[in-house]
């Protein structure tokens, strides 16, 4: 009897050491995309709950709806305080971004330096610029109903189109010149342009421990879709893959450091249109859900 009893003590003690060494889960945090809002993270926020009860998640209430045409610079700033928040009470966290809240959640890490993004998930993300225009370079981008394609650049390449979000990374491969002489965002993010923080910039990326870049062929919205894995066109519309681009190769912002130390995974989905991706169950299953962990 008395050996049974303190067979079970000792079973009760290593179990309590056991879980109090457990690794709580990081809390997973979203910001949502252009013209949506904090609540079309629901359908997620259920299938994550219910795989791990006990994971927190933020689905980040501002700049919903048509607010979020503000210029990132302005999001930048407010997501990045509630970011801040966040890992100030919890620690380590799970930043997942979907479409422009991934170039949102990107500049948040280059320019905030927060050690606690562990992870960060980029959803069908224009992480290397966008520039709407399909095969035939005809293709309208519903921002911009009533402009001409070939004359959006004119209407963002000047300070009052800079104070529109998506001319922030609009990225036309014919007037790059332009570019970069009148965009202060995306292309101080790639450090294309050299700046004072350019290389605290580098640095700050670089502290991620995973980056998660997915994205799909049948998007339609992000053109081209391999910007959601940091590929783009060059100068003749021909799409550059990653590892190909001179940002990668000279390591401007810290991809290529990532992506030695097999920091970086990629997920691509067929079949999924961009308006899709957050909710989409095997996008879930096969992307996002082991990379919460």
């Amino acid at each position: 009897m008395m050996l049974g009893f303190k067979v079970r003590i000792c079973l009760l003690l290593l179990l309590k050491v056991c879980s109090a060494d457990e690794t709580p889960l990081r809390p997973l945090v979203m910001i949502h995309a252009l013209t949506s809002s904090y609540e079309k993270f629901d359908t997620l926020a259920e299938r994550v709950h219910k795989d791990y009860p006990d994971m927190e998640t933020f689905s980040l209430d501002a700049f919903n709806n048509l607010e979020s045409f503000e210029s990132l610079d302005k999001q930048v700033e407010v997501f990045g305080e509630m970011v801040q928040n966040i890992t100030d009470e919890y620690g380590d966290i799970t930043l997942l971004g979907y479409s422009q809240g991934g170039v949102v959640s990107r500049a948040i890490i280059e320019m905030y330096g927060n050690p606690h993004i562990h992870t960060f998930i980029a959803l069908a993300s224009p992480l290397a610029g966008e520039y709407g225009e399909d095969e035939d370079h005809v293709l309208q981008p519903t921002w911009f109903p009533n402009i001409p394609f070939e004359k959006i650049w004119e209407v963002c390449y000047n300070p009052l189109g800079q104070l529109i979000s998506v001319c922030n990374y609009w990225k036309d491969p014919k007037h790059q010149i332009l570019y970069k002489l009148t965009d202060h965002f995306l292309p101080e993010l790639d450090n294309q342009v050299k700046h004072d923080s350019s290389e605290q910039y580098k640095e700050n990326f670089e502290q991620l421990r995973g980056l998660k870049l997915i994205g799909g062929p049948d998007d339609n919205v992000v053109s081209p879709w391999q910007s959601s894995q940091f590929g783009f066109y060059d100068k003749d519309l021909d799409v550059v893959l990653m590892k190909h681009q001179e940002y990668f190769k000279e390591n401007w912002f810290g991809l290529k450091t990532l992506s030695d130390e097999g920091r970086i995974s990629k997920c691509t989905v067929l079949g999924v249109h961009h308006l899709k991706f957050a909710v989409n169950e095997e996008v879930y299953e096969k992307c996002i859900k082991d990379s919460l962990l």
